[in-house]
């Protein structure tokens, strides 16, 4: 008897689906321009659905019952509809088989599969066909039936609790949080928008590379550049997928920008039983006309090893890592009927180029809608699936790939315990007079990220359920819509919940509710997760709420408006209208700092768009010191510390080779060059400078420049001061007793310049030093009081130690000549010594303390000479 009701049931359905029985109200044909009549059947209890698309169709849902309506104006051909309670309703859910732990080995470890070449399309060439599209044909997809689990026992060791570690103080918005917001408002535009989608829901969509950002949603695909300038792409998701998607319809986009391949790698399903999973790589990081994209495609049921013949793939995830795309989905039958969930790993390599595509595949995984994890690092061994248990609240499930870009295996379910956990109710909003949709308690993206400045890689991921008001799963009639994060650390160890927090209102009534969300981390250990937010005194905006590195574990500031919707959203009569499905919430490949995200919200009355939203990371700390402070005309590779104060979360930050950009730094004025910048932390840098020769000696100021462009400029710290070298050698004073004689070097510059004269004792033996002289090319002339001038070359433009030099005696008077005066002032001088009345020290020409022969000897031997002019 069972057997017939179910096998009644989908047969039912499958009338249904061929327009081929009629339900409440008449079944009509709306053509275009033509008046059209609502019409209305109920058909399951929308809380057990996973929800089928109406391209250019509006749905909706009460609590008991499913509502197809048909507004006047909408275009579209709807069959007959039939009033009916699914069979899951009257027999309970089917048997998705036994746990992975009762299967085959074999099952765990296939073979890969060896699937078609790829068909390679340029831009120019799909934008070429877009005219020609019709407008898709309407799809009635049959009902997709989930179990009910809304009534799941919590995990026994799950805590209650609304963040972890557990702090004991406040976790709602609205208390006890720092006002100051980590990340600010930076570029925002519309990126796709219901009119030139036609889907119910959007399926919020994107990602960016270095260099642009691509929207993607039911229906429509569309690239910009960072300033939200239209770019070479904007087409149907159909046309886009026409060569692989053999006819049917598409749906459920999912994007990623692969930084370790430099392509942007796009999937979805076409929706059909057994149906096929897409997937587009471009052939570079910038998609214009003249680039082009490779589509792949597998029958999900084809791939080894087989199993899930003839269902559909449904909501698939999408990760990507060095090594391989790992997709995950729920699966149903053509009736509707729930079968667990399967994923595919495929071969990243079997892509890059023609193909054929590579694929394995994973069946009855034994957790609730698997996401696929994304990956940036190139370093990555192992792949991830991360999704919720089928059997407790208050429990994640992971698995694990190994050797993913050869022959994957996949690990059993490793649990992960977090906070209780709940599910979610359909989320009231001002001017809707239907709640909106916000699925179940599923994750809705997943990606592990690498912190830069500890080195240390965790997994980060975010869903909605009911809270109290103190923030902790709650059924109760006031519970309110919350939205939790993750951050799982010990991924290839012992996986284990490093922190966790709940964004939710803690108002007693009229509590806003806070879902769909989707979290990242940057590469300096900040985070943010968007969501939208709506309450009954709230329109459903957009929202986000980020945290910084150095915050305590569990906590978000409080969330920020990014963007506002000011219309009445009422796509849908009745029930729970549809609304997000998913969001995702990305860093920038350009600088690993900068987050963007791609949110849903109401841009005209009963109208959605998808807003990409540009959030930037705190400044670059505040320069307060450079060590040394003073730097030499002429100077090369030198090193100069910098030092910093951080406020309110600021900082230095390098993502480190394989990014386009990274810190840099300048110096105030001309003449100083920054060769390069080394990062040492959050609040220090080492400069390397090279000084010209002819810098002006000022005080410079230092601006120091953060990847994503924003810029700390200094107080004056750095000195650049005139230009010093030594100029050493021996000095030989003829005939004396003692080289320690007081001498002066007059240095004239060459060819041109002002002289300047430095006095200088040589010592005992001759060796003088002379410092601080600017670099140059000098005729040095040295005297000294009973010794010619001497003038000699010496080219300093970098210390010389060889400036020697002999000074001939007998200038007992200093004028520079030995003449007939010194003799006379020798002769008047001779035999005196130091004291008596006739002394002339001048006269004294050796210093030996007395006037006597030896000096006479040198006068005569130097007489009529005269010193360098």
């Amino acid at each position: 008897m069972r057997k017939r009701i179910r096998l009644l049931c989908r047969i039912v359905t499958g009338l249904m689906a061929l327009g081929g029985v009629t339900g409440a109200g008449d079944a009509s044909t709306v053509g275009k321009g033509s008046p059209a009549r609502p019409v209305t059947a109920t058909v399951v209890d929308p809380a057990l659905l996973e929800w089928p698309r109406l391209d250019r169709v509006l749905f909706g849902r009460a609590p008991k019952e499913w509502r197809v309506s048909l507004p006047p104006g909408r275009m579209a051909a709807v069959p007959g509809l039939l009033s009916m309670r699914s069979a899951t309703e009257i027999l309970g859910p089917e048997d998705p088989g036994p746990p992975d732990e009762a299967r085959d080995p074999a099952e765990l470890t296939p073979r890969p599969w060896v699937g078609e070449m790829g068909v390679t399309e340029t831009v120019a060439e799909i934008m070429a066909r877009d005219p020609l599209q019709f407008p898709q044909e309407v799809l009635v997809r049959p009902v997709l039936i989930k179990p009910d689990w809304r009534n799941l026992p919590q995990a026994p060791d799950a805590p209650y609790v609304a963040q972890w570690p557990p702090s004991g103080g406040p976790n709602a918005f609205t208390g006890g949080r720092v006002r100051f917001d980590p990340q600010t408002l930076s570029t925002d535009f519309l990126g796709v928008a219901f009119s030139e989608s036609g889907f119910l829901p959007p399926d919020s969509m994107g990602g960016v590379s270095p260099s642009q950002v691509v929207v993607c949603t039911n229906g429509r695909i569309r690239v910009f550049s960072k300033t939200g300038t239209p770019g070479a792409l904007n087409t149907s998701l159909n046309n886009f997928f026409n060569s692989v998607r053999n006819g049917v319809n598409t749906t459920d986009p999912r994007v990623r920008f692969d930084p370790t391949s430099g392509r942007w790698i796009i999937a979805c399903i076409n929706i059909a039983f057994p149906n096929r999973v897409l997937i587009a790589v471009s052939s570079s990081d910038v998609i214009t006309n003249t680039s082009s994209f490779t589509f792949f495609q597998f029958q999900q049921d084809q791939v080894n090893t087989t199993g899930n013949t003839g269902q559909l793939a449904d909501y698939p995830t999408m990760g990507v890592d060095a090594n391989a795309v790992y997709i995950g989905a729920n699966m149903f039958t053509s009736s509707g009927s729930y079968q667990g969930t399967s994923a595919w790993v495929v071969r990243k390599s079997s892509i890059l180029g023609p193909g054929p595509i590579v694929v394995t595949a994973f069946r009855n995984l034994g957790l609730r809608t698997p996401q696929g994890v994304n990956n940036s690092d190139p370093a990555a061994t192992q792949g991830y699936l991360i999704g919720c248990d089928p059997s407790f609240f208050g429990r994640l499930n992971i698995r694990r790939i190994n050797d993913p870009g050869g022959n994957p295996t996949i690990s059993s379910n490793i649990n992960l315990t977090v906070p209780a956990t709940q599910f979610p109710g359909g989320q009231p909003a001002l001017g809707s007079s239907w709640p909106l949709d916000a699925l179940d308690d599923r994750l809705f993206a997943a990606e592990i990220r690498k912190n830069r400045i500890t080195g240390v890689s965790t997994l980060w991921t975010a869903h909605n359920f009911r809270v109290n008001t103190s923030g902790i799963a709650s059924t109760d009639s006031d519970a309110r819509n919350a939205s939790r994060w993750y951050e799982i650390q010990n991924l290839s160890g012992t996986p284990s919940l490093r922190q966790s927090g709940t964004v939710f209102d803690n108002a007693a009534s009229s509590a806003q509710g806070f879902w769909i969300p989707s979290i990242i981390m940057t590469g300096q250990g900040h985070a943010v997760m968007a969501m939208n937010v709506a309450g009954p005194n709230r329109r459903a905006d957009i929202v986000f709420a980020g945290r910084l590195s150095g915050d305590p574990l569990g906590t978000l500031r409080a969330p920020v408006t990014a963007f506002t919707s000011t219309a009445n959203y009422n796509a849908q009569a009745g029930g729970v209208q549809r609304w997000g499905d998913y969001s995702i919430t990305v860093v920038d490949p350009a600088d690993d700092m900068t987050v963007w995200t791609f949110q849903q919200y109401v841009n005209a009355t009963n109208s959605w768009a998808v807003r990409a939203i540009r959030l930037l990371a705190p400044p670059p700390a505040t320069p307060t010191a450079a060590a040394p402070g003073t730097v030499t005309q002429g100077a090369t590779g030198v090193t100069v510390v910098v030092t910093a104060t951080a406020v309110n979360g600021s900082g230095f930050f390098d993502p480190g080779p394989g990014f386009p950009n990274r810190l840099q730094a300048t110096v105030s004025g001309t003449g100083v060059t920054v060769n390069s910048v080394t990062f040492n932390s959050p609040t220090q840098i080492t400069l390397n400078l090279t000084v010209a020769d002819n810098a002006p000696t000022t005080v410079r100021t230092l601006t120091i420049t953060n990847p994503d462009g924003q810029t700390i400029t200094s107080a004056p710290l750095l000195t650049v001061e005139a230009a010093t070298v030594t100029v050493s050698g021996t000095i030989t004073l003829e005939g004396a007793v003692n080289m320690a004689q007081p001498l002066t070097f007059e240095f004239r510059p060459q060819p041109s310049g002002t002289p300047f004269t430095r006095s200088i004792t040589p010592g005992i033996t001759g060796a003088y030093t002379v410092s601080n002289v600017p670099p140059g090319t000098y005729q040095v002339a040295i005297k000294g009081s009973k010794w010619l001038r001497r003038v000699i070359s010496v080219n300093a433009t970098a210390s010389v130690s060889n400036a020697d030099a002999t000074l001939l005696a007998g200038d007992a008077n200093d004028d520079n000549a030995v003449d007939v005066l010194d003799l006379n002032a020798l002769i008047t001088a001779f035999d005196a010594a130091g004291g008596d009345p006739n002394w002339n020290a001048g006269a004294d020409l050796n210093g030996n303390g007395v006037v006597d022969v030896l000096d006479l000897d040198l006068l005569i031997r130097n007489f009529d000479l005269l010193g360098d002019p």
